[in-house]
């Protein structure tokens, strides 16, 4: 298609002990904290390897990061395994059964407002597909100064899916 953008290269005969263009996401703590951010929550973090500008701050105000992947074992096409680590496979298993990465982030949009009040029904909610698959997260608990504040932060969990492509 038109404007779509592909990197080929080539390995040889050695097994790749990491993956080319590889980028690390995870949620840390930046040298200035955003102060309109509820405490505890930290950055999501792009760290690209081999890059020296990195990392690169992508989203403030964040409690929680999940990911779960989506693998066709048997190779027929179809997603029939959810699982949340992927440690265990190796490069071309990786590349062969991973179809969809699911990715789920807990946030707040902007500050701290007193006269709102969170949808949620508690300050315990679960990020990612289900609690097994997932985390739960206390937002009552990022706050030690006092218990409700997490109520006067507009919180939200946001889905992302990718669909890697493979040229096998």
């Amino acid at each position: 298609a038109h404007g779509e953008r592909f990197l080929a290269f080539g390995l040889g005969t050695a097994i790749p002990t990491m993956p080319f263009n590889r980028a690390d996401y995870y949620v840390g703590t930046p040298a200035t904290a955003n102060p309109n951010c509820a405490p505890g929550t930290g950055t999501l973090f792009k760290n690209v390897i081999g890059d020296t500008a990195s990392p690169y701050a992508l989203i403030d105000c964040v409690a929680n990061m999940q990911v779960v992947f989506r693998l066709d074992t048997n190779l027929d096409g179809i997603p029939d395994q959810t699982v949340n680590d992927i440690s265990g496979l190796d490069a071309y298993a990786v590349k062969t059964q991973v179809k969809e990465v699911h990715i789920y982030i807990l946030a707040h949009e902007g500050r701290k407002d007193p006269g709102f009040t969170s949808e949620l029904a508690s300050s315990s909610t679960t990020v990612g597909p289900s609690a097994s698959l997932g985390t739960t997260v206390d937002l009552a608990a990022l706050d030690t100064s006092t218990g409700t504040a997490w109520k006067n932060y507009r919180w939200k969990i946001t889905k992302l899916v990718v669909k890697p492509k493979s040229f096998y």
